[in-house]
């Protein structure tokens, strides 16, 4: 009776057979046997196919347990397991570079991607024979996700709600619930604060998260002098609007100045100064602070009043009664005064339209004086006379 084989290749001596030989053949039966069982054999490959063969009675690549891609393929490459009669399985570990693709016949295949391994099951049922992914079972869709992940430094990883993702920093803090940056929670580093201290605060986390964006630094919280006791006056506190902005540091509008209101708490009372406009015009009740250059502007202006740094001066050799109109340009009111024989006197905001002040009647021969001021950049003039007696201004 004639050798007949497995499907691993190994040879199953027939009665009688192999008379004086039989050991050679037994031998190389245990080296396919211990292939099968522990050995790792080195698969190159190279180009986009390769042929994987399980020999009869001889040994062969396709009898090793455990596959190892490697070579230099120039794309993705697959591997027909010969002969597809051949129920075989492997652990298959691809560092080839490419991606293997594990086919027996026109049935499944297994793709096995560069740097990943996998257990696969050829069903060796003839020209139909198909490739199994064993392992793929052993691997939830969740444990893929997060194989998938990118392991870098510091990231943690969190669920959404439907795949997992990783996260860092204040993401972190944000799933927890945690509103405090990683910045504003590393201030309480070193803070010399007892455990009996932190078990006897009361306030929420709600109430806690209220420091979100305080900026004290560690000397300023182990300078704090207040008991547990005392910072628990706070629980059960709905802070809110200008309370909150004082208990956080939150910068209010610049320049308001704050008083304390009916409750006894502390809110904005507006701007601090008052507009150029509003102390010109005079009339605001509200009140502000008064810069040292609001006061000169001030006196300046007290300044601005007739006779103050002013002099009376003899112009009358400058001056015409023919009507020629002059103006004051002198920064604040002057007084003039006129004695003509005749003659009117006008005045003038803008040069054009004129006002009579005062006409020179009676005898034409006696002479008459006027008085009258004149506002900055005013006009004025004498009309009508040419015989002028005295032209005195106080400027």
């Amino acid at each position: 009776m004639p050798s007949t084989y497995t499907d691993s290749g190994i040879e199953l001596i027939g009665d009688g057979e192999q008379s004086g030989t039989w050991g050679d053949t037994t031998n190389t039966n245990l080296q396919i046997l211990d292939r099968m069982l522990s050995q790792a054999g080195a698969i190159s490959l190279s180009g986009t196919t390769h042929t994987l063969t399980v020999s009869d009675g001889v040994l062969s690549d396709g009898q090793y347990a455990v596959l190892v891609f490697g070579g230099s393929p120039t794309g993705t490459n697959t591997v027909t397991i010969s002969p597809n009669d051949a129920q075989r399985v492997f652990i298959v570990k691809n560092g080839s570079g490419e991606s293997v693709i594990l086919s027996q016949g026109s049935g499944g295949t297994v793709t096995v991607a560069d740097g990943r391994s996998a257990i696969v099951y050829c069903d060796g049922a003839g020209s139909g024979a198909a490739v199994l992914d064993v392992s793929s079972a052993f691997v939830t869709p969740a444990i893929e996700d997060i194989g998938a992940l990118t392991p870098t430094d510091g990231n943690f990883i969190v669920g959404n709600g439907t795949t997992w993702v990783t996260e860092s920093g204040d993401t972190v803090l944000a799933s927890l619930g945690v509103t405090a940056t990683a910045a504003e929670l590393n201030l309480l580093d070193g803070v010399t604060w007892t455990l009996t201290d932190y078990n006897t605060l009361t306030a929420t986390a709600a109430e806690l998260n209220a420091l979100d964006g305080v900026t004290w630094t560690l000397t300023d919280y182990n300078t704090l002098t207040a008991t547990a006791a005392e910072l628990n006056l706070l629980d059960g506190k709905s802070l809110s609007g200008s309370d909150v902005e004082i208990v956080t540091g939150t910068a209010g509008t610049a320049g308001d100045i704050v008083q304390w209101n009916a409750d006894g708490d502390l809110v904005s009372y507006g701007a601090a100064t008052q507009a150029t406009s509003a102390w010109e015009a005079g009339t605001s009740t509200t009140e502000s602070l008064v810069s040292p250059a609001k006061v000169k502007a001030a006196v300046d202006t007290l300044a601005l009043t007739i006779g103050v740094g002013q002099t009376w001066q003899d112009v009358s050799a400058s001056r015409t009664g023919g009507g020629t109109a002059y103006q004051n340009t002198t920064g604040k009111p002057i007084m003039v005064s006129i004695q003509s024989v005749g003659g009117n006197i006008d005045v003038s905001s803008d040069g054009t339209n004129w006002v009579e002040l005062f006409f020179m009647s009676g005898d034409r021969t006696i002479p008459r004086g006027a008085q009258f001021i004149v506002p900055n950049l005013h006009y004025y003039r004498l009309r009508t006379s040419t015989n002028i007696i005295n032209w005195a201004e106080l400027r």
